[in-house]
C-alpha cells in the first residue's frame, strides 16, 4: 500500500500554538492548592514557616496557621515552634510546664534520673517509683536489696514480696519476716525470720513450726504422727 505523508508544519505554526496554550494556561486561576498553601484570589500562597495547613486571619493579609508540621506546636499567637523535650506547656522560645517526670530548669525541661516521678531544679529525686527508695537524691531498686523484694521502705527495708514471685524455685511460699522475703517451708503460707511455720496452708496443720498434711489423695484412712500416712487407700486405688 502507498504511505502517504503529510508535509510538515511549519516552524511559525507551531510557535503560534505553544503562544495560545501559554495564554490560555495565564487566564486561568487555580481552584486547588498545595496541602502547605492557602488559595486566596486564584493564587496559591505560603503558609508560615513549619505550617501543613494555613487560613486567612480576618483584617490580615497573611495567613494563619491552622496545622503545623509533625514536632512543632501551635502556639497562642498561631506560630509553630519546634518541640522541646518533656515540655507540656511552650511559650515563645521557653517552656512554661514540663510533663510528669521532669523538672524546669532555665526555661528548659530536664529529664529526672531514673525511677524517679519528682526531682528538683538540681535533678535530684524528691520521689521514687513503687519498687525502689530514696537514697541521697536517687532512686535504688528494691531488689538489688532483695531480689524477691516488690516494695520498699526508707533504707531499703522490704515491705512487701513480689506477688509474681511468690513461690520459689522449690515451690514454697516467700513470705515477708523482718523486712525480708524468706522461702517458708513446705505446705506453709506464713512464716517467720527463723523459718517457722506461724499458719499452714488448706489441708494442712501446724506442728512445732512445721506443716503437717491432713490430707492425702485418694487415700480412705490416713495415720497421723510427724509425718502423714496413709493406712488404707480408696477402692481401685
Amino acid at each position: 500500500f502507498l504511505m502517504i505523508r503529510r508535509p510538515p508544519r511549519s516552524t511559525q505554526s507551531r510557535s503560534s500554538a505553544a503562544s495560545d496554550v501559554y495564554k490560555r494556561q495565564e487566564e486561568n486561576k487555580c481552584s486547588r492548592c498545595r496541602y502547605d498553601k492557602l488559595l486566596r484570589d486564584g493564587k496559591c500562597i505560603d503558609c508560615p514557616e513549619n505550617c501543613v495547613a494555613c487560613e486567612q486571619a480576618p483584617g490580615s493579609t497573611r495567613p494563619r496557621c491552622k496545622i503545623c508540621a509533625p514536632y512543632y506546636t501551635l502556639t497562642a499567637d498561631n506560630i509553630c515552634v519546634q518541640n522541646r523535650p518533656y515540655c507540656e506547656i511552650p511559650k515563645g522560645s521557653t517552656c512554661v510546664k514540663c510533663i510528669l517526670r521532669s523538672t524546669l530548669v532555665n526555661g528548659e525541661c530536664q529529664g529526672c534520673p531514673s525511677y524517679c516521678s519528682i526531682c528538683d531544679s538540681s535533678l535530684k529525686c524528691i520521689k521514687c517509683d513503687v519498687g525502689t527508695y530514696l537514697k541521697d537524691g536517687e532512686c535504688i531498686d528494691c531488689r538489688y536489696i532483695d531480689r524477691n523484694c516488690r516494695e520498699c521502705g526508707e533504707g531499703g527495708k522490704c515491705l512487701k514480696c513480689n506477688n509474681f514471685n511468690a513461690y520459689s524455685r522449690n515451690g514454697n511460699r516467700l513470705s515477708l519476716a523482718g523486712n525480708k522475703c524468706v522461702e517458708c517451708p513446705e505446705n506453709c503460707e506464713v512464716c517467720n525470720q527463723k523459718n517457722e511455720c506461724i499458719e499452714c496452708r488448706k489441708n494442712s496443720r501446724l506442728s512445732e513450726g512445721k506443716c503437717i498434711k491432713t490430707k492425702i489423695s485418694y487415700c480412705e484412712e490416713i495415720v497421723e504422727g510427724n509425718e502423714l500416712k496413709c493406712k488404707k487407700c480408696l477402692k481401685g486405688y
